[in-house]
């Protein structure tokens, strides 16, 4: 089977391999931003705008606090740069410190250059889609957990394998981060952490005071998100269990997420793995499979994360198994065929490889393909605002569409919140109503301005007439 092992050092050749590997993987990832150069998820805009709102001291307690870590992030970024410039390249070159995590996790555990290099292709092959599965074409909480998850993983591993506690500690330290950046990417983690720690018990046991130590850190962690969510224990404790209101899937099938290549491949992965002992690359698939079954088992209901996010979970342990499947093939290629010419085997695997990857590409099922909320017009109507009136004076903005990025560009709130619970309905109101009554929501809600692409004739003060109109409503 697999049975070379690579020296440590990597050679001027084969760091350029990876160099480009990481080339195509940034190509691969920002290529729907291509076409379009602002945000597709409805996440990544409220993300920008907690950040600025945190920039500007006004970070609300809510349910985004449980994401806090994340939006501190993003607060960095704001610092120096403009997030509504730059934003679009924070998804592939985040997915870069995710390949390169997953690179070296590989080549740690293979001991195979080729090997890990593979890896990274897999890796660069999960799909990504607008709906609740996400994934690497948007940067959001999720995607931001990504490489700490296999950073996590690698040094847990390392950690209890090789009675290493400073290796446990750093292990907690990106559990940690995980718990207050994206909460749900560390809970999933529980089933593999619990069972990964009683396979090495005696460890646990014999340094059981410096994990009750360890242990405290990730309980700083949770109360940090108690604070700045503003929720209970109890609250935090019920987020273990989701039903189908969370994300409304009944079923998603697997090639949604990953090529049926890459899964043959990682089900031969899977007998490799075994056979070398390395438990860990098994279970984790195997815990978050085992949990996604247990959805249409029991109700639709799951432990530890939503349907949707549990299956993404189970899809990013996949990229190493379909790594170690693909050197197993080649391996059992060269030896069963080895009159082959060599430039015909080659030409094989980059036909492998290319429906590996680019077959990712295509397939969406409908509605699952990113929206394009705003452009160029509606961006500088919002910037004219923000520069025009610097206050925080709220503002009503329709379509929705507009609305999604309305504070991120202007630094303006508006009046509800498109998506969620339906809190534009006194919004849509006013843009139906007569004039009297548009009159009446502006003076209850202490509106300042109205952002419309309809010409509203109600005696307002227009101050920026161009696709989109904006017009003073403020005594």
């Amino acid at each position: 089977m697999i049975n070379s092992e690579e020296r440590q050092s990597l050679p001027l050749g084969r760091a350029l391999l990876v160099v480009a590997v990481l080339a195509c993987t940034f190509l691969l990832v920002y290529s729907p931003h291509l076409a379009y150069k602002y945000r597709y998820h409805y996440d990544e805009w409220r993300s920008m705008t907690a950040a600025r709102r945190m920039a500007e001291g006004i970070y609300e307690r809510n349910s985004l606090g449980f994401e806090a870590g994340f939006h501190v992030f993003l607060r960095g970024v704001y610092a120096v740069v403009d997030l509504v410039d730059i934003y679009r390249f924070l998804p592939a070159l985040w997915a870069l410190i995710g390949s390169v995590v997953v690179f070296f996790y590989t080549r740690k555990c293979s001991q195979r250059f080729w090997t890990a290099l593979a890896a990274m292709v897999f890796f660069a092959s999960i799909r990504s889609s607008a709906d609740n599965l996400l994934g690497l074409w948007f940067f959001t909480p999720l995607s931001f957990a990504i490489p700490l998850i296999y950073g996590f993983v690698w040094l847990f591993g390392d950690a209890l394998g090789q009675h290493d506690i400073k290796k446990l500690a750093w292990s907690a330290l990106l559990y940690a981060a995980l718990i207050v950046s994206h909460p749900i990417s560390a809970t999933f983690l529980i089933p593999l952490i619990v069972i990964h720690a009683a396979m090495h018990r005696a460890f646990v046991l014999r340094h059981w005071r410096a994990c009750i130590a360890i242990g405290a850190v990730v309980v700083m962690a949770a109360t940090i998100i108690t604070w700045t969510s503003g929720a209970t224990w109890s609250t935090i404790t019920s987020r273990l269990v989701y039903d189908k209101s969370w994300d409304g899937f009944d079923f998603v099938p697997l090639t949604w997420g990953y090529s049926f290549v890459g899964v043959l491949f990682a089900l031969l992965g899977a007998g490799v793995a075994w056979h070398r002992r390395q438990l860990l690359l098994l279970l984790w698939p195997a815990t978050t499979l085992a949990l996604v079954f247990s959805y249409h088992l029991f109700g639709n209901t799951i432990a530890f994360a939503p349907y949707s996010r549990m299956f993404y979970y189970f899809i990013l342990g996949l990229p190493i198994l379909s790594a170690y499947g693909l050197t197993l093939a080649i391996t059992w290629i060269r030896t069963s065929l080895q009159d082959v010419p060599r430039p015909m085997m080659c030409a094989v695997i980059v036909v492998i490889v290319a429906l590996t990857v680019f077959g990712s590409l295509f397939g969406y099922p409908e509605g699952k393909v990113p929206v394009q909320f705003i452009d160029d017009e509606d961006v500088a109507a919002l910037r004219f605002l923000g520069e025009y009136d610097a206050s925080l004076s709220p503002i009503i903005v329709l379509p929705d569409g507009l609305t999604v990025a309305a504070y991120a560009v202007s630094g303006h709130p508006i009046i509800g919140e498109y998506y969620f619970n339906d809190e534009r309905t006194e919004e849509r109101r006013f843009f139906t109503s007569d004039c009297a009554t548009r009159e009446g929501i502006i003076k209850v809600n202490a509106v300042a301005y109205v952002v419309s692409r309809e010409r509203l004739d109600c005696g307002w003060q227009k101050i920026y007439d161009e696709r989109d109109v904006i017009y003073r409503v403020a005594p």
